[in-house]
């Protein structure tokens, strides 16, 4: 049984949705607990849930009995921990199924990949972070970077820096995390809408120049501006 305050509706602000409107705090609560689950953090007891949504045990194990009842989460007694159920599988494919815009871009990752042979990246701003969606690689390198779709990259990324203060024409951020030998260098995507996405070469430092104007950094700048006009991202400027 949810606890009576868990069937109020509350107004959430307008720089949360835009016009005022209501949320069930049952529902959003559920989303809180559902997002405690990461590619860091798959697995979770129900004491580190609690400690995140900060809330009380009692009320954390009555939402998890029902996502469990749901299929969204699975409970391992071994480990008393919680994992992501298949039902959130059934969703993401759903997810996927449905994006124009992965289905849109993965020409234009693929002839990318080809030109430059290092592994090509789109993601997306969620909430407070950019979120990969899709990924391509190259098969013909020794070394390869390989990113999974669902990783959700650090405020000192690339995509994050373009998100961050979205860009009016396709600029080329680069970032570097040299202690593991790996650099980034993203671009915007456009739609009618404005930015709906960042393109991204990801490769090592010996590999990928930090340069803006660099030839691969073009070759990205050109199959983003292909990408945006293909999304309908109609005057937006390239930067020679």
């Amino acid at each position: 049984m949810i606890e009576a305050e868990d069937h109020d509706l509350v107004t959430v602000g307008h720089e949360d949705v835009g016009d005022a409107a209501t949320t069930i705090k049952a529902v959003a609560r559920a989303a809180q607990f559902l997002e405690v689950f990461t590619l860091g953090s798959p697995r979770v007891t129900l004491a580190q849930i609690a400690q995140h949504l900060d809330v009380g045990r009692a009320s954390v194990q009555r939402y998890a009995l029902t996502l469990q009842k749901l299929g969204f989460v699975r409970f391992d007694r071994p480990t008393r921990s919680y994992t992501l159920g298949p039902r959130v599988l059934t969703l993401s494919a759903a997810v996927v199924a449905g994006n124009q815009l992965t289905a849109v871009a993965a020409p234009f990752m693929r002839r990318l990949v080809r030109a430059t042979r290092e592994t090509v990246m789109l993601s997306v701003w969620d909430v407070d972070a950019a979120i990969v969606v899709a990924t391509d690689d190259s098969h013909d390198r020794t070394l390869r970077v390989i990113v999974e779709v669902g990783a959700r990259l650090g405020p000192r990324s690339a995509e994050s820096q373009l998100f961050a203060r979205p860009p009016v024409d396709h600029v080329v951020v680069v970032s570097s995390a040299e202690y593991v030998g790996l650099r980034a260098v993203a671009t915007p995507v456009f739609d009618a809408d404005g930015i709906a996405a960042a393109l991204t070469l990801i490769g090592t430092t010996a590999t990928l120049p930090d340069a803006v104007d660099s030839p691969l950094a073009r070759s990205l700048r050109e199959a983003a501006v292909e990408l945006s006009a293909a999304l309908g991202g109609a005057g937006v400027r390239s930067r020679r």
